[in-house]
């Protein structure tokens, strides 16, 4: 729910076929591109099989506030499968990334996948494959591999 002062706007910001064992959490109030102002990250603390980190964005579109479309509907963090990250670029991009291998010790390939916010949607605008060498974090060549997801934005 955002209340403007004048105005409280609200939608639903569930996540399904999860249960959910803890509230919300707004991450990041953010400029993600698109229209004028601001959008919301919110984290859901979930589990399936597993404990997973489920993230919305949300932003304000055409008089109301509206959830982004993620790819594949929203964003998982898994810590127990391969790594995630979820950022802006320098130039105001979204970038979503994916690495190839939970394991430090060997040389990683990163997927980066870059995308402009167009009205409610991600429309994507490019694509880049990366490595990590051994005993590197991710996070030092790709800055959205840093916790909490989105914090550079």
């Amino acid at each position: 729910m955002v209340d403007t002062g004048d105005t409280t706007y609200s939608v639903n910001a569930s996540v399904v076929d999860f249960h959910h064992r803890r509230g919300s959490v707004v991450v990041q109030v953010a400029d993600l591109g698109g229209s004028p102002g601001v959008e919301i990250v919110l984290k859901h603390v979930a589990t399936a099989i597993e404990w997973l980190y489920v993230y919305k964005v949300f932003t304000f579109h055409d008089g109301a506030l509206r959830a982004v479309s993620l790819p594949g509907g929203w964003l998982i963090d898994d810590p127990f499968g391969l790594p995630t990250g979820a950022g802006c670029t320098p130039d105001g991009r979204i970038v979503i990334s994916h690495a190839s291998d939970l394991n430090p010790t060997v040389t990683r390939r990163a997927t980066q996948r870059f995308y402009e916010l167009s009205g409610t949607r991600l429309r994507p605008v490019g694509r880049e494959v990366g490595t990590v060498e051994a005993g590197a974090a991710l996070s030092g060549a790709f800055p959205e591999f840093e916790k909490p997801l989105f914090r550079g934005c």
